[in-house]
């Protein structure tokens, strides 16, 4: 007796026809891409404000001083005694308020942040395509506070 064939694709011809499928999405997919300016934005956001609690939580854990530096005109900026900087993305504003003393030239100013929590207090604005955010920080407890601005 004879078994009947059973119906369906062998295993080479699935893997040919995923391998054929590969190549196109890889041809035409690319070109798809398109950059999302209010992603950009709340991705910039969400780091700087990470990068401010961070600074706030090394002032508070080794009971020292921190500063959160900004050059607004390379909109870059980086946490003392840090090696690393983090550039801003091309087409985000950004504009910094922080005490008078803390200003270190014409573009360039700090955030600093106190053994105790607190910290010299101001803000950060982001913004791009309409949209900004205002990043503030408490002078009295170092809280970071996130708001939308329209």
């Amino acid at each position: 007796m004879t078994r009947p064939a059973a119906a369906g694709f062998t295993l080479v011809e699935v893997i040919v026809a995923l391998a054929i499928l590969g190549l196109a999405a890889a041809v035409a997919l690319p070109g798809r891409i398109v950059r999302n300016e209010a992603l950009d934005l709340k991705a910039a956001v969400r780091a700087v404000a990470g990068d401010l609690r961070r600074a706030r939580d090394v002032a508070v854990t080794r009971n020292v001083e921190s500063t959160w530096s900004l050059d607004v005109a390379q909109r870059i900026y980086r946490i003392a005694d840090d090696p690393r900087t983090t550039r801003l993305p091309e087409g985000i504003a950004v504009s910094l308020l922080t005490a008078t003393s803390e200003r270190l030239g014409e573009t360039v100013g700090n955030i600093r942040f106190f053994p105790d929590g607190g910290a010299t207090g101001g803000g950060v604005r982001l913004e791009s395509a309409g949209n900004a955010y205002t990043i503030l920080i408490d002078w009295l407890s170092g809280r970071v506070e996130v708001r939308h601005a329209p």
